[in-house]
Order: structure tokens, then C-alpha cells, then sequence
């Protein structure tokens, strides 16, 4: 459907999605650091889970998955499902619960309103077929409505998450530019007015306005273009930690960190229009002056400081500069507030680790003997004071609930039962 083709072998048939069809794609990525890039890789065995499933092709390279959270590394057909997952069925034939995902379509040009309206009236009629008897679930289905999201750039729960922190990210640095580009034409001004007296025996001898205008911009966009080079060396180093910052610990990003010419065309783009827009007045008012007025030493004396331009430029600076030290203390309390936010546990030295001996084939009396196992050697382990284990990591943005019936007790009709606290002797 996604007309993916394979890299090397063949990808998934639509014979291939049976229960019984135990057939991996792998993904580039993970075919390069897992067997070396190997193609006699097809064909191989490969358990996951402690399912054994046969290779049968590799995705490529430009191929990440339908998520840009995270790299598809194995691909395996979707009846398989119930046999890998962490919650594991007893049935061959999957329960449409365990088959929970996103749906993926490719619609026919000009009839998305179409599609969509249709499989508003289809999702209605599951969500009453599923509950007849039940007038608010009959009330709820009929606010539901379904609305197709493109899928040319894939899913993303980080892009949804920060596109809106990035866009105020980039208002700030667009800031910070304006800030040093008025810095620079403060500098260039200062320049150009102490060499007045070159540039007047530069027009005094022939030298035409515009030739002179074309050198001192040269001389800007070179200055320009270094500074960009500078940050671009910069951002080399810093791609990949900003990329890491919004990754799920131990999960695989799927955002492309490699360079392409729209990044580098725009920065150059930029460099240019900033030596354009912040060094074409220095250019002009140092051109501008009467030649023998400057040769006679008349207006040398004069300071950029002196002049309207450069005190506007100053209190741009000054203005922008009071922005960004008001947001940025606002933005450091914020870190501070949140830094002293009372938990309810203490933080110090604590460390999680997420292990689930079911993936690797443990199950009933086993399960419950390697978790006492996993607790005895933890808590033997020199400089441990305390350990334990819990259903919930702290602080996931999870909760787990369950109702709760205590014998003797009636809970009001406000309120809910999966609220009580239960205390055991």
C-alpha cells in the first residue's frame, strides 16, 4: 500500500498475513548494526519474543516507517501480532482489541470528504452495534466524527509536541540575529566613517558610486557568509544532542539528522539577505559624502555614533535585547519552579529500569520466580539501600486503574470507585 520496495528480497504479499506466516522485513538501519549490512541476510532466522521468524527482505535506506518517532526495525505481518506482543493471547485468530493501530489509506484524489463522512457513519454504527443497550454510549458515537490526517511526512507524536515550543524557539533566535546583524551595521557605520578619506580618493580618481557600493557589500556578504559557516560548524555538534532531547529513552529516532541542500540553501540565503539589508546603508552614506569636502579632512572627525542611523540601530538593540532578558528570566523561573516541585517521592539517587521477563518466554510460576530473582540479586548489589517493583514507572504521564469493592461499603453515586484506597493488614 505504502509502495515501499525492498532493498534487497521481496517484501510482504497479502497471502503473507496469516498467523502461521512468521515473515520479517528488516529495516536499513537495523540490518546495518545488527548483521554488518550482510545480504546473505535473507533467508536467516531471527527470533523475537521468542518467536522465530524467517528474513525475508530489507527495507531501504530512505525508509524509516510510518512514525518518525521511531525507526521501524523489524516489520512482521499484522496477524502475527498476538504472538510477539507484550500482551500475549491464547487465540490464533487475533481479538480486534489486540489489533490496535493506525490505519493507513490511499485515497482516491478528490474524495477525502467523502471517505472521511463515510467512515464517520461507519465508526457510529461499530460504537452502537457494540453497546445497544446503552443510551449515553448510543449519545457519545454520535459526536464522533473521523478526519484524514496526510500521511506523506508519517506520524509524530514529537512533531505535534513541540511544533509549537520550535516555532517560539525560532521567533527568539530570528531575535538574537536581529540583535548581532544591528551590531554589525553599528560596526560597519563606525568603519565606513574612518575610511572616508580612502573612499573619497577612490571617487576622486574615477572610481564610480556603484562599484564602490558593490566592494563594500562584497566585503559585508564575505563577513556574512563566515559567520554562517561558523554556525553551521556549530550546529554540526549540536544536531544530534537536540534530536536525542525529544527521543523516548532506547528507542530508535526516525528524524533524519543528515544535511540536504534545502538546509544549507537556506542558510546561505539568509547570510546574503542579512550582508544585503545591514550593510547596504553603511554603503550608501559612506559613498554618498562630497569627496573633496572628506579629502580637506571636513567630516572625518565625525563618529557613527553621531549619526540617526546609528543611534536608531542602538536602540533596536537595546529594545530587542530587553525582550530577550525579560523572556529569558521568565523562562529560567519556570525551570526553577518546576525543579522544586514537590513529587511526593524522594529523587535523590533513585534509578528505573523496565524489564519484562514475558518477552523472553517466561510465564505463570516461572514469571513469578524470576521477578523474586531479578529483586534478591538487585537488592545484593553493592551500594543499593532499597528496591522494589511497581506496575507504573513514576513520573510517565501513565496511570493504572482498577475498580475496587470493599465489603460492607457502599460508594456514593459521585463517586468513583476506582478512587479508594485500600489499606491491607
Amino acid at each position: 500500500m505504502l509502495g515501499v520496495p525492498a532493498f534487497i528480497g521481496r517484501t510482504f504479499g497479502a497471502a503473507d498475513d496469516t498467523p502461521d506466516g512468521r515473515l520479517a522485513v528488516l529495516g536499513f538501519g537495523y540490518w546495518q548494526h545488527r548483521f554488518g549490512g550482510d545480504p546473505g541476510v535473507i533467508g536467516r532466522a531471527i527470533t523475537v519474543n521468542g518467536v522465530p521468524f524467517r528474513i525475508i527482505a530489507v527495507t531501504p535506506r530512505e525508509f524509516y516507517g510510518t512514525s518518525m518517532d521511531s525507526a521501524a526495525e523489524i516489520m512482521m505481518p499484522l496477524a502475527t501480532m498476538p504472538q510477539v506482543a507484550e500482551r500475549r493471547v491464547s487465540e490464533k485468530t487475533p481479538k480486534p482489541e489486540d489489533l490496535a493501530g493506525f490505519v493507513y489509506a490511499r485515497v482516491k484524489p478528490g474524495t477525502e470528504k467523502r471517505a472521511a463522512a463515510e467512515l464517520t457513519t461507519i465508526s457510529r454504527q461499530e460504537a452502537v452495534r457494540e453497546a445497544p443497550n446503552d443510551a449515553q454510549a448510543r449519545e457519545s458515537a454520535q459526536k464522533r466524527w473521523i478526519e484524514l490526517t496526510p500521511a506523506s511526512q508519517g506520524f509524530s507524536m514529537i512533531r505535534s509536541r513541540f511544533s509549537e515550543p520550535l516555532k517560539v524557539l525560532m521567533v527568539v533566535v530570528g531575535l538574537v540575529m536581529l540583535i548581532a546583524c544591528a551590531n554589525i551595521a553599528n560596526l560597519l557605520l563606525a568603519k565606513a566613517s574612518a575610511r572616508q578619506r580612502e573612499i573619497a580618493i577612490r571617487l576622486s580618481l574615477g572610481s564610480t558610486r556603484g562599484r564602490l557600493v558593490r566592494q563594500l557589500l562584497t566585503e559585508s556578504a564575505l563577513l556574512s557568509l563566515v559567520g554562517g559557516a561558523l554556525g553551521l560548524l556549530f550546529a554540526v555538534g549540536a544536531r544530534y544532542g537536540i534530536i536525542l532531547l525529544g527521543t523516548p529513552p532506547g528507542s530508535a529516532t526516525a528524524i533524519p539528522a543528515a544535511w540536504n541542500w534545502r538546509v544549507l540553501g537556506f542558510t546561505a540565503g539568509v547570510c546574503i539577505l542579512n550582508a544585503l539589508l545591514f550593510g547596504m546603508a553603511p554603503a550608501l552614506r559612506v559613498t554618498g559624502i562630497g569627496f573633496a569636502e572628506a579629502l580637506k579632512g571636513g567630516r572625518t572627525g565625525r563618529t557613527a555614533g553621531r549619526l540617526p542611523l546609528a543611534r536608531i540601530l542602538v536602540a533596536t538593540q537595546m529594545a530587542l535585547s530587553l525582550a530577550l532578558l525579560v523572556g529569558a528570566g521568565l523562562f529560567l523561573g519556570t525551570l526553577r519552579n518546576l525543579d522544586r516541585v514537590d513529587l511526593g517521592f524522594d529523587r535523590d539517587r533513585a534509578l528505573m529500569v523496565t524489564v519484562d521477563p514475558s518477552l523472553a518466554g517466561y510465564q505463570g510460576t516461572a514469571l513469578k520466580e524470576i521477578y523474586r530473582h531479578i529483586l534478591e540479586r538487585t537488592g545484593r548489589v553493592r551500594g543499593v539501600r532499597s528496591v522494589s517493583f511497581m506496575q507504573t514507572r513514576l513520573i510517565s504521564g501513565r496511570v493504572s486503574a482498577g475498580t475496587v469493592f470493599v465489603p460492607g461499603y457502599t460508594p456514593r453515586k459521585d463517586e468513583d470507585v476506582k478512587n479508594l484506597w485500600v489499606a491491607s493488614k
